[in-house]
């Protein structure tokens, strides 16, 4: 083995403003098994990468007191290449995002809270708050990134050219490295999205070791965007832009760069930037697009938008040019911030475009849901009321269907309950496990079959505004007596309605749904 020739010792770049400077830090040092702990009174003292060998760094602090854990060096021989790498082993990865400008509009941001994350983040790396165990662990990868290793193996390429992904490395870089599974996921563009299987090993992994308070994520949903619409009335003008990579945008804390790791075709590689997986980068992220929301709004002195994650709505009414006064706003602080957009995925001013998968149109009023989307879920739900019990993964499927479909009918989403129920109940259920189909289940199961098999995919979008029964002078009763019937009032008029035979065989439910 190569001798490390000897450096002096340096300060890692990238330090917060809560360490306070000083000439020298006192720090305080003992060995626990594999690993070092350091509690530094400042700034802590690290070791520079060596030519020869891999040596860790101190990861950054985010008080000066915090207690902070360094693994040891890997004394494994590298190559020349390696080496080169090695020297930007603690380096931020690349993110285009403007600090200045971010600084500047952080100033006026009414969220301080949010506004020191986001600032700190984008300048020194965002911390994705795990609290397990620092030790290196190994996992194969997943079987999508096996059957198409040619495209995994050019994602990763890409990824490090740009800065986000460090590698490759014949030997871990970082002796604590812990590698989690990756995989592929094909986009409807016909490109791939690389995953991170950070749910892997069950009960042990990256994700059951982040508290579920930096997970939890309140999105604005689909109603918001419909009573939005409804309220500004037919042929409303709506657009939306999408920011393109979302999560990449958001660098990691070198101090957590060991829980990053990859391994593929026997190489190995660091993570720089939020993957897809990781269950604290939704709310991360939703932080950053919440402030581009009310920075926009703020600056428009309209509230006619919405978003969810990386995907934004504007819109106004027809006689106005709010919805192009919003888009133009997004687009210059997104300019501005260097924040990129998906220009292939922006759409109007105009009055019929799709967000979130479902059709909005505003000049007939409806919300149309893809007719493939329907035709997949009543397929589904026959496959599902044919059988006693079907696989875990086979019934999400189906719940996420149904759920899509919900969003245009609202109605529908008391037959969704029972079936998230059981969900809930198998939270560490296995994809393979088996669902016994009981008759709660495929009795909802079954009003979802007779909605669809007359339903045409279209939803007309309701009045934003509710009136009371008192302010209408509305009042209904009905007999639960099958050889009754119900009846009406409203407004000094009535009727009555006596329910068919062949009603008295069936259930009421699907009424509901209409």
């Amino acid at each position: 083995m190569l001798r490390a020739s000897k450096r002096k010792r340096v300060v890692p770049k990238g330090r917060g403003d809560s360490v306070a400077p000083a000439a020298k830090r006192s720090v305080l040092r003992r060995k626990v098994g594999d690993v070092h702990e350091i509690r530094s009174t400042g700034s802590p003292v690290a070791t520079n990468t060596l030519d020869t060998e891999v040596m860790t760094m101190a990861p950054v602090p985010t008080t000066a007191t915090e207690p902070i854990t360094v693994p040891t060096t890997a004394t494994e021989p590298i190559t020349h290449s390696e080496s080169k790498l090695l020297r930007h082993l603690w380096d931020k990865g690349w993110t285009p995002i403007n600090i200045l400008e971010l600084n500047t509009y952080l100033g006026d941001y009414a969220n301080r809270v949010d506004a020191q994350l986001l600032l700190e983040g984008f300048t020194f790396g965002f911390r994705i708050q795990y609290e397990g165990p620092r030790i290196s662990t190994t996992a194969k990868k997943l079987v999508s990134a096996e059957i198409h290793k040619f495209e995994t193996l050019a994602k990763l390429h890409d990824e490090v050219k740009l800065g986000r992904i460090l590698g490759p490395f014949s030997k871990k870089p970082i002796s604590t490295l812990r590698i989690s599974p990756i995989g592929l996921v094909q986009k409807p563009d016909k490109g791939w999205r690389l995953i991170s299987h950070l749910s892997y090993p069950s009960g042990g992994s990256i994700n059951d070791f982040i508290p579920e308070d930096y997970c939890s994520v309140k999105y604005s949903s689909f109603d918001n965007v419909l009573n939005m619409i409804a309220a500004l009335g037919e042929r409303a003008k709506i657009g939306k832009i999408d920011i393109r990579q979302a999560f990449r945008l958001l660098i990691i804390n070198p101090a957590d760069f060991d829980l990053m790791g990859i391994k593929f075709q026997d190489k190995f590689y660091i993570n720089k930037c939020l993957p897809l997986g990781l269950s604290s980068s939704c709310q991360l992220f939703e932080r950053f697009s919440t402030f581009l929301h009310c920075v926009v709004q703020s600056k428009s002195g309209l509230d006619t938008l919405d978003h969810y994650l990386d995907d934004f709505i504007f819109a106004g009414h027809e006689s106005n040019n709010n919805c192009e006064l919003l888009m133009d706003t997004f687009m210059k602080v997104c300019k501005d911030l260097c924040v990129p957009l998906a220009d292939n995925k922006t759409v109007g001013p105009t009055t019929t475009l799709t967000f979130l998968g479902l059709e909005i149109d505003t000049l007939l009023m409806l919300v149309r849901i893809p007719e493939n989307k329907v035709i997949k879920l009543r397929s589904g739900i026959l496959y599902m009321v044919g059988r006693k019990k079907i696989k875990l993964k086979e019934l999400e499927s189906i719940i996420g269907l149904m759920a899509f479909c919900s969003r245009a009918i609202p109605s529908s989403r008391a037959f969704t309950r029972r079936f998230y129920d059981v969900i809930s109940n198998l939270q560490h259920g296995k994809s393979y496990y088996y669902v016994k189909i009981n008759q709660e289940l495929r009795s909802d199961a079954l009003v979802w079959l007779e909605f669809l098999e007359n339903f045409n995919g279209e939803c007309f979008i309701s009045e934003s505004l509710w009136l009371s029964s008192d302010t209408l002078e509305l009042f209904t009763d009905s007999s639960g007596n099958a050889a009754l019937g119900c009846g009406a009032y409203f407004d000094k008029q009535w009727t009555q309605f006596r329910w068919p035979v062949e009603w008295r065989i069936k259930s009421s439910c699907p009424i509901y749904l209409f």
